[in-house]
């Protein structure tokens, strides 16, 4: 081996050290989503940070098909021992079942309508939301902050909409209902929060019951100073910001989010004889615990049919899928989609279409 020769494998084996620290990043990235934040809270950090390594890994890959692929074994290697995550924060199906015959189902952060009023005094996301045609309309954060705002909506809604209930915590979070299928009964459940909140509506579906949970978890709780210095940071406006105030916040709702969907799970596990639909917000990416904690008793709509990352808030420089769909088994989600061209709450509404699957 002549000179340039050893340089040449000195260069292939610097790079291939960083490749590998790459995919040890990535593995703890998407393994931090199997640890409770309540042991560990900075496992939720890790898991945020999932698609950072897996980019880069990717880029790699890339990289060593061109210049040697033998040495492409790194990336696969780090792709294969975290697929199941991959496939959850963005999933590939080639096939797309007939939305006929389905019940539509939406689920939309409306973030109390964003007081969105136009000159002709239509509100804009009531207005899209009677235009959809969904079946059932899942919302979070309903309450209302402006009196002509509120009058003008429920009369919108509940015209289009025969049935509805909402279910309120205490005197913040609403979460509502709207649905064209009769609701037989509608509670809030006891998870643990100051504001946030989940219900859990009994909808007859066919002469079926129909267990809908829209379910609002904690938020994160950054304040209007907070996601002002995040966005200036991410438009390099400014260089440097105080992480820690940051990262503790992050890191508390993370641990409240974490008992809450444990309580969600336990519910869900008390009626898995029942056919159930679990949306909302859920302020936790793809790979994080309160999605796998949930993922074992009922199936993720979008991993299962739906395409590619598909983000569901778009503000302050943050781009995430947070909203989500969940079902029993025993019945089958055929398409679900994130309609990013409407954009005038914080959240964009995420749609999915579910029929039941044949008796045995």
């Amino acid at each position: 081996m002549g000179l340039l020769g050893k340089i040449s494998f000195f260069v292939k084996c610097l790079i291939a050290i960083i490749n590998i620290v790459v995919v040890a990043a990535l593995c703890f990235a998407t393994y931090a989503g199997y640890v409770s934040p309540e042991k560990h809270p900075f496992c939720e950090i890790l898991s945020l940070a999932f698609p950072i390594p897996l980019i880069i890994n990717l880029l790699f890959l890339v990289f060593w098909v061109i210049y040697d692929y033998r040495w492409a074994v790194i990336p696969l290697s780090g792709l294969l021992l975290c697929c199941q995550s991959i496939r959850d924060y963005c999933p590939f199906n080639l096939s797309h079942g007939s939305k006929k015959e389905c019940l539509k189902v939406m689920s939309f952060n409306v973030c109390n309508y964003c007081l969105s009023e136009t000159k002709d005094g239509i509100n804009s996301i009531s207005q899209y939301i009677v235009d959809s045609d969904a079946n059932i309309v899942c919302l979070q954060e309903t309450a209302f902050l402006k009196k002509g705002v509120e009058k003008y909506v429920v009369r919108q809604l509940e015209k289009a909409y025969p049935y509805h209930d909402k279910q309120r915590k205490n005197w913040g979070e609403i979460v509502a209902v709207y649905s064209r299928l009769p609701i037989k009964w509608g509670k809030s459940l006891k998870m643990k929060s100051k504001n946030n909140t989940s219900s859990v509506f009994c909808i007859d579906w066919e002469g079926d019951s129909l267990l809908l949970i829209n379910c609002h978890l904690e938020s994160i709780g950054f304040g209007k100073e907070d996601k002002e210095e995040l966005r200036n940071f991410v438009d390099r406006k400014i260089d440097d910001i105080d992480e820690q105030p940051l990262m503790e916040k992050i890191e508390l709702s993370a641990v409240k989010r974490a008992k809450q969907a444990e309580f969600l799970a336990e519910y869900i596990q008390q009626n898995k004889d029942k056919s159930i639909i679990l949306c909302g917000d859920f302020n936790s990416s793809p790979v994080s615990y309160p999605h796998h904690i949930l993922e074992r008793w009922l199936t993720d709509c979008h991993t299962a049919v739906g395409n590619g990352v598909e983000f569901t808030y778009k503000r302050n420089g943050i781009l995430v899928r947070i909203d989500n769909f969940f079902c029993s088994s025993d019945l089958k989600p055929t398409a679900c989609e994130v309609d990013t061209k409407f954009s005038d709450s914080d959240h964009y509404p995420i749609t999915c279409w579910i029929k039941k699957r044949a008796k045995p």
